[in-house]
């Protein structure tokens, strides 16, 4: 079966809530590659597939500074 990855992300606590346009996985899907800018990240994972299997594996985020500070 196939699930969703959807990211939200927000500046500072109080902010919008920012979402990314949903990303479908397979089971042959390796990779993923979002780029995402906030303080706070949520992340979703999403399956509307009957009586379908799936497993969230290692969850790897390669994080870094962004802006002027």
């Amino acid at each position: 079966g196939s699930c969703d990855i959807i990211l939200s992300s927000r500046r500072y606590p109080q902010d919008v809530l920012r979402t990314k346009t949903p990303r479908t996985v397979q089971a042959a899907t390796r990779k993923v590659d979002i780029r995402l800018e906030g303080r706070q990240v949520a992340v979703e994972v999403r399956s509307d597939g009957l009586g379908s299997f799936w497993r969230l594996g290692a969850l790897r985020m390669n994080v870094g500074q962004a802006g002027k500070r």
